[in-house]
């Protein structure tokens, strides 16, 4: 018994979305996701986006009317797993060479102490790591209030977490230079 797939799947298209209505001067805002840090966009002045239309999906570039300030609601995300994450990543390419070694055995004999070392150093590291990530996530929407930006510029929003400060940058895609910054608490105080 044979089965075949004659159809093909096709991905939807994305599609950039405007709030600037009539206006002929736009600027573009990528809301940055990522596993670790994530911002996403939730609404500007109030007004979500509608539901794109079939086949299609909205890009991460959302375009907003230029020179004037932007009141949007952001949801930050932080996993609060970064003060040691480094020493897997810095270390854990020690044992990569033992298949391409010409001796793997004898250089096997030499690594596996030095991996074996490594992992029972930085075991109180990691669970010190673990234990207290919860106390520095943060899940949570965010009022962000963005100036002004320039014509036919590009920008991106992002967030990071520098020491107990809680961050949220607006970055001019083309020069580098942040134009805007906006700390905010990790919980909502009551």
């Amino acid at each position: 018994m044979a089965f075949g797939n004659t159809g093909c799947a096709t991905k939807p298209k994305a599609v950039p979305y405007s709030f600037a209505g009539d206006s002929h001067e736009t600027a573009s805002v990528t809301f940055e996701a990522g596993s670790k840090f994530s911002v996403g966009f939730r609404t500007f002045e109030g007004e979500k986006l509608p539901e794109p239309s079939p086949g299609t999906v909205w890009a991460p570039e959302i375009f907003f009317p230029a020179g004037v300030e932007l009141t949007t609601l952001v949801h930050v995300y932080y996993n609060g797993r970064d003060h040691f994450a480094w020493t897997g990543a810095a270390l854990g390419g020690m044992g990569s060479a033992v298949y391409t070694s010409s001796d793997a055995a004898g250089f096997l004999l030499i690594v596996l102490p030095v991996v074996i070392a490594r992992d029972i150093l930085w075991s109180p590291v990691i669970i010190a790591d673990i234990a207290t990530a919860g106390k520095q996530a943060t899940n949570r929407d965010v009022i962000l209030i963005i100036p002004p930006l320039e014509n036919d510029r590009k920008y991106k929003v992002y967030f990071k977490r520098k020491g107990k400060r809680y961050v949220i940058y607006v970055q001019d895609k083309l020069s580098g230079k942040i134009v805007h910054e906006q700390e905010f608490e990790r919980v909502i105080e009551n």
